[in-house]
């Protein structure tokens, strides 16, 4: 579910981009509640992406509506990760709205390490600020809550990857997932 198409990155990689940050196409709060209320039944799993969810300032009570009409079993949250206090306390909060046997996942991408990871994500420092992010949610000790890492690969970070897999899974703790790159012409340097 795209709830935004706001977005505080520039992916070289991205093919979402010529719908980034124009207003005709998000959902307001009440046509989100319509569309939870049209849904009768229980959902397995709802996954939230946009642009950056993290950025839509009423992202939790998006959350509340699938829980309380939904009941939803688990949500999954893609993020850049690129506002870390933001998205502990907004995480902080889908927590104590969800009930105990609803999950949440955080998914957060990182395409490679510091230089390449900023290089294809198009913002010096994105790197650091993902990875503190992911650090800062495994803090928190709640079985509901599991995080994780999307990396694409391609052939600018290919070489990368066996070095790049240990890092995410010792030194962030957290399981890595891959996508691979489709070819797109448009896209330079990835």
């Amino acid at each position: 579910f795209f709830i935004t198409t706001k977005c505080n990155s520039k992916c070289k990689h991205c093919f979402y981009w010529k719908e980034v940050d124009n207003p005709r196409n998000a959902h307001s709060i009440e046509d989100i509640e319509k569309l939870s209320k049209s849904l009768k039944e229980q959902l397995d799993l709802l996954g939230i992406t946009g642009g950056e969810p993290f950025i839509r300032k009423d992202l939790v009570e998006i959350v509340r509506l699938f829980v309380q009409n939904n009941r939803v079993k688990r949500i999954h949250i893609a993020t850049n990760g690129l506002l870390p206090d933001l998205t502990v306390r907004k995480t902080q909060e889908m927590l104590t709205i969800l009930g105990q046997k609803t999950r949440l996942t955080m998914q957060f991408s990182i395409d490679g390490f510091e230089e390449k990871h900023d290089e294809v994500r198009g913002m010096k420092g994105s790197f650091q600020k993902t990875c503190e992010t992911v650090k800062k949610l495994n803090e928190i000790q709640d079985k509901r809550l599991a995080v994780s890492v999307a990396t694409v690969v391609h052939r600018g970070n290919f070489s990368q990857m066996k070095k790049f897999k240990d890092f995410i899974n010792h030194e962030l703790g957290v399981p890595m997932k891959v996508n691979v790159l489709r070819k797109v012409e448009s896209v330079k340097g990835v």
